[in-house]
């Protein structure tokens, strides 16, 4: 399916079938179920579906939003060049790329790829910037997605991505279209 075959949009319970919906995991399928939208209501998280522009109301995929932060003492070391760009705050702003989830049927296709670069481009335009975004993988292979685009350990379960090195991306894969 081609980027021109797809649509991404926010969650609107009235348009989107999300009880079809499903990825393999339970947790995140009643994410999207039941919670997704009280999240967007109450401005705790954004959530943006994935569709495909034949099938509009079919939910191919999903991702979530929110604000948080991280101690810059829990960065691990980082490039001079990084350093140098990085405030230095106690505290650093980040963005946080929340629940993730591509359906089952629909996966294998380089959906993923297009969710992940549309919410990283969404965080790196927002009009409250931040420094970085975090992610909690869920599992091995959620991490080395993780990792194939740039995102590095921060602790034991956590991944970050800096925004500078999400404009580094975003240069470099417009540079090869």
């Amino acid at each position: 399916m081609s980027s021109a075959q797809i649509r991404i949009e926010q969650l609107d319970a009235a348009r989107h079938d999300r009880q079809s919906f499903d990825c393999g995991v339970a947790a995140l399928n009643d994410y999207l179920r039941e919670r997704a939208g009280q999240d967007m209501r109450r401005h705790a998280a954004g959530c943006w579906v994935l569709t495909a522009t034949n099938q509009p109301g079919a939910v191919l995929g999903f991702c979530t939003l929110s604000s948080d932060s991280i101690l810059t003492a829990d960065l691990p070391e980082l490039s001079k060049a990084s350093q140098k760009k990085v405030p230095r705050y106690k505290k650093l702003g980040a963005i946080l790329l929340g629940r993730f989830a591509v359906a089952k049927n629909a996966q294998g296709k380089g959906l993923g790829e297009l969710l992940l670069y549309d919410a990283l481009r969404r965080a790196y335009t927002a009009e409250i910037p931040s420094v970085l975004i975090v992610t909690d993988p869920k599992d091995d292979n959620a991490e080395e997605f993780y990792a194939k685009h740039g995102f590095r350990k921060l602790g034991a379960k956590r991944m970050f991505i800096l925004m500078i090195d999400v404009a580094e991306l975003f240069r470099s894969r417009d540079s090869r279209r």
